[in-house]
């Protein structure tokens, strides 16, 4: 290797290395600026207190959650919110912080599902908070949930996302990556409704009226521990046994599904000519209820409206002593609290229309000739006996031949005799 050789060499090496240690350089550099604010709060500033309105905007439409005396759901003639779930929300993006920044240019926005609500092409779910100025105090764009990748590439599990991109306040600069999935945010209104319904318990009386009156019936019991009695029973009918449980227990589990447009006519619920049952409990309450006709998925248009007739004191029995007196008196006023409460909850779903699968109000649907058990069929009358002996027939006579051991030709003339026992050719009758 002569000298120019040698000194060429030397000059690639260091420009390999120069290379080399500008590309860790920038390497490094990218990790630190990607790690920047990790384990920083997204929003610094955003404050619950001041939160009066929260819009959930993406492809399929939009939703907006208010608050006044409490959250309710506006596209659902403000029924009351579910207030674990919009406390949830609220609580996470106030302690919401980034994994990591994430450089993304507007080229690859759509990649990671961060475009504005209804773009083609990758768009994201956008959730605003504002305050009582319907100024925005934050806003939080929703991209594609983070799924880790093995050392090949390939996704550990789709089914287990691990974060979601998101854009803070429309910044594109500020795309982070952050460990919550968002998973319970939708623009799915039932899916915000507060689910908690009414509940009848201990119930004494039921009275269902049909729109045919032949239908309707009635049943009670003396207290809450017998099965339901039905008014005009006939005496020779039953009432089915099988329909006791549901009977004892009409809307002790209520449930609705979702709230109807109360602006809707009558005669498309069918609550111009619903089914009416009035339940009675044995604590003072009356639930009057309307059911209109079958909807889609076999939902029926439901209203309820309840009262009660709580006592306000009680009425002590003779001879009580004062100790007696006052547990009694306790325990009459806790009780009276606790109906009361359940008073004030209950008559506010007095305010709306709901949809409830009928599967939750078969009982209440039920005919007067469904409760009734089917009469056993009557058995057929049993067969006099005869004292006539019947004839019986002989059987016919069997015809036998006896077969006698002899030659070859007494065999052969035996089979032609089986063959044709009246031949009467010459020797072929046997001697």
């Amino acid at each position: 290797m002569n000298t120019s050789h040698f000194v060429k060499l030397l000059i690639l090496l260091v420009l390999i290395a120069g290379a080399g240690s500008i590309f860790l350089w920038e390497d490094r550099k990218e990790r630190e600026e990607a790690n920047e604010g990790s384990g920083s709060v997204m929003f610094p500033e955003f404050s619950l207190d001041k939160v009066v309105s929260v819009q959930v905007k993406d492809s399929t439409g939009e939703l907006e959650l208010a608050l006044d005396e409490a959250w309710s759901v506006g596209s659902r003639w403000n029924h009351p919110t579910d207030s674990d779930k919009i406390g949830e929300l609220l609580e996470t993006v106030w302690q919401l912080e980034r994994l990591r920044y994430v450089k993304a240019g507007p080229s690859q926005h759509g990649r990671l599902g961060l475009l504005p609500p209804g773009e083609d092409g990758g768009s994201g779910t956008l959730i605003t908070f504002r305050n009582a100025e319907g100024t925005p105090d934050a806003s939080l764009l929703l991209g594609k949930e983070y799924i880790p990748r093995t050392a090949t590439g390939t996704s550990q599990d789709s089914s287990l996302p691990q974060g979601r991109y998101v854009m803070p306040d429309g910044k594109a600069e500020a795309i982070s990556l952050v460990s919550d999935t968002f998973d319970s945010v939708t623009t799915d209104a039932t899916l915000w409704l507060d689910k908690e319904f009414f509940k009848v318990d201990k119930l004494k009386s039921a009275r269902v009226v049909h729109p045919d009156e032949a239908d309707s019936w009635s049943v009670s019991r003396e207290n809450d521990t017998e099965d339901m009695v039905l008014a005009e029973l006939p005496e020779d009918r039953e009432l089915d046994s099988t329909k006791s449980y549901s009977l004892k227990n009409i809307l002790g589990f209520p449930e609705f599904d979702d709230v109807m447009d109360p602006e809707t006519p009558e005669s498309d619920s069918g609550m111009d000519n619903p089914v009416v049952a009035t339940l009675e409990t044995f604590d003072g309450f009356t639930y009057t209820i309307r059911i209109g006709k079958a909807q889609e998925d076999d939902k029926h248009p439901f209203s309820v409206q309840v009262a009660a007739d709580i006592p306000s004191e009680r009425e002590a029995e003779e001879g009580e002593s004062e100790e007696d007196k006052q547990k009694l008196d306790e325990e009459f006023a806790a009780r009276k609290a606790t109906l009361e409460e359940k008073l004030e909850k209950e008559s506010r779903f007095g305010n709306w229309l709901y949809l409830v699968p009928e599967w939750r109000v078969d009982t209440l649907l039920y005919k007067r000739a469904d409760l009734l058990k089917e009469p056993e069929p009557e058995e057929p009358p049993a067969e006099e006996e005869s004292d006539v002996t019947p004839e019986v027939t002989a059987p016919a006579p069997e015809t036998t031949f006896e077969v006698n051991p002899g030659t070859v030709e007494d065999v052969e003339n035996l089979i032609e005799k089986v063959i044709d026992p009246f031949d009467t050719r010459e020797g072929a009758m046997p001697d």
